[in-house]
């Protein structure tokens, strides 16, 4: 079984020379102000980028746009990016680096803004790995930053310097924007977009939402039963001299066996790269029960037979990754790979002899491969990492591993 997973995820990766990111109808906007229609390379940018790739048509080789060239430029249906001259602060929001300093420090750069509202009042935003900056203008304000930027006071706790709260009750104020609701409101996308929605509705009573992005389906909630396929190996090796030499040797090496498991999936898709990536947490219950009968030896001379029982109750929650390779529009296969951390319940493994221990396991990993139709129906076999049963009996040794078939059904 796990050779053919190989052999699956072997092929799975070959296949993204057939499911690259393809070349989507678009436009871009040169210095001489002509708007070319063209195929760009959508690659769904995490960070706000300052070249990309077009070709005029789709027979002809790729061209490269860029800053300098290009004053804008957009995939239709997921988004526009427009070139500016701004004021910006880079300061870091990360703990070990927040300044001392209260005001922002600008320095004037050439980027594209990615466009998340126009009408009115236009809003922004520049993306570079943790740093996020939000801009806006108006047609009476020329671009630039809300102002945003936490800090360390004189005491070492966290400050905030909300001065946009300021420049949009200044600037943006209608009637269905209030004072009460800026101050409440976050630095980020939602809260932004929402107000700048707001004003441009009560600032034109004809706007329509102009979004160029494309809506996504950032969470599935789906249902996950399935079988596995489990082995598991028991041994001890234990020498003790007293009377006379006595030998207690305890291998089992129970037969593969199929169980039941049932899950419930939490996947957050990453709202970058096309939907590509996504994190994943699946709390799923299994229960593995077993015995056999076999010879032990008690001492030198001496055999008895002994029935060996595991009565083996849990939950594991593996939190992992998954990457997607699109097909087409409706079917992908996907690749992921998570940390199992188990929880037994109740479980024990007894000789009916000697020995009684209760069940408790350690973590492992465990990856998959699958296929998705439809955002609805999947399929994936997924193979686990050893997994140790005793983890407080460091003289015994226990392999427990499992293949397992999993059926997927979406609910949300």
């Amino acid at each position: 079984m796990k050779k053919k997973l190989i052999t699956l995820l072997i092929f799975a990766i070959s296949l993204t020379n057939y499911a690259q990111i393809k070349f989507e109808k678009g436009y871009f906007i040169n210095n001489a102000n002509k708007k070319i229609a063209c195929f760009i390379k959508n690659i769904d940018w995490r960070n706000n980028p300052t070249a990309f790739e077009y070709k005029l048509s789709n027979n002809e080789k790729p061209k490269i746009g860029n800053i300098i060239n290009v004053k804008e430029f957009g995939v239709y249906g997921y988004s526009k990016y427009k070139r500016f001259v701004v004021d910006i602060d880079r300061s870091s929001n990360k703990l070990s680096e927040l300044s001392n300093i209260r005001t922002l420090s600008f320095k004037e750069e050439t980027i594209f803004l990615k466009v998340l509202i126009e009408g009115d009042a236009d809003l922004f935003l520049y993306e570079n790995n943790s740093l996020r900056r939000y801009f806006y203008k108006t047609k009476k304000i020329k671009i630039e930053q809300l102002a945003f930027k936490q800090f360390y006071n004189k005491d070492g706790d966290i400050q905030k310097n909300e001065r946009f709260k300021q420049q949009l009750w200044i600037n943006l104020t209608c009637d269905g924007v209030s004072k009460k609701g800026i101050q409440n409101m976050g630095y980020n996308e939602v809260d932004l977009t929402k107000l700048f929605s707001r004003y441009n509705q009560c600032s034109d009573k004809n706007y329509v939402n102009k979004d160029t992005q494309k809506k996504r389906d950032l969470f599935n909630l789906t249902l996950r039963p399935g079988i596995s396929q489990t082995k598991l190996l028991i041994d001890n090796l234990t020498y003790i001299s007293n009377f006379y030499d006595r030998v207690e040797f305890f291998k089992t090496e129970f037969d593969n066996k199929f169980v039941f498991r049932f899950g419930i999936e939490a996947e957050f898709i990453m709202p970058f790269n096309k939907n590509k990536w996504a994190i994943f947490i699946e709390p799923t219950y299994k229960s593995y029960k077993t015995e056999k009968k076999q010879n032990q030896q008690i001492n030198l001379i001496e055999t008895r037979v002994k029935n060996v029982k595991v009565d083996y109750k849990y939950i594991e929650l593996p939190i992992g990754v998954r990457y997607y390779f699109f097909l087409n529009k409706k079917s992908k296969i996907f690749i992921n790979g998570a940390y199992v951390i188990n929880h037994s319940i109740n479980s024990v493994i007894d000789d009916d002899t000697l020995y009684t221990f209760n069940i408790k396991a350690n973590a492992n990993f465990v990856f998959g491969l699958g296929y998705n139709y439809n955002n609805k129906f999947s399929l994936e076999i997924r193979a686990a990492t050893n997994r140790g049963l005793l983890r407080d009996n460091l003289s015994w040794y226990t392999k427990y591993k499992s293949t397992s078939i999993i059926v997927g059904y979406t609910i949300f």
